[in-house]
């Protein structure tokens, strides 16, 4: 935003100056982020897969006994609700 107290004088703030830097770098390197949001989303998804993996098979070990310890059955409870 342009600020002014007379017609013909008007500043710029410095948030003002970088939120138009920002928006100038996105337009110049739009489809360079598109291609790393893309990528990051990906990454986000197979992580989530296979924190999801493991802890399905950590739950299963701690039901079929295999695995027993009631602090970690707890812990692992909070955990995978939370995930």
């Amino acid at each position: 935003m342009v600020y002014s107290a007379k017609d013909n004088d008007g500043y710029l703030t410095e948030k003002s100056i970088e939120a138009m830097r920002s928006e100038l770098a996105h337009d110049i390197f739009r489809q360079d982020f598109a291609h790393i949001y893309e990528e990051q989303n990906l990454a986000h998804t197979e992580l989530k897969t296979g924190v999801t993996d493991v802890m399905r098979e950590l739950m299963d070990e701690l039901q079929s006994g295999i695995l027993a310890s009631p602090e970690i059955e707890q812990m692992m409870i909070r955990l995978s609700e939370r995930l």
